[in-house]
């Protein structure tokens, strides 16, 4: 889960099917939940800043996951 709150940005997540994504703008007070093994990133606006609290279910985390793929899109 992630909590903005400063700033702004567009959260984008991988629906289930390969092009399929959804793109959600993010300002301070909004939280957002991923679903477990969904891939997502943030995007800045033009704003060029986001603040964010993450919350983990468990203590180990968060562990990034990089799909070069993803990122040349």
């Amino acid at each position: 889960m992630r909590f903005i709150v400063d700033g702004e940005a567009i959260f984008t997540l991988k629906g289930p099917n390969d092009d399929t994504y959804y793109d959600v703008f993010l300002y301070p007070g909004d939280l957002i939940s991923v679903p477990t093994n969904t891939r997502h990133w943030f995007t800045l606006t033009d704003l060029r800043k986001v603040k964010a609290i993450r919350i983990f279910e468990s203590k180990d985390g968060w562990v990034a996951v990089y799909d070069e793929s993803e990122l040349q899109k």
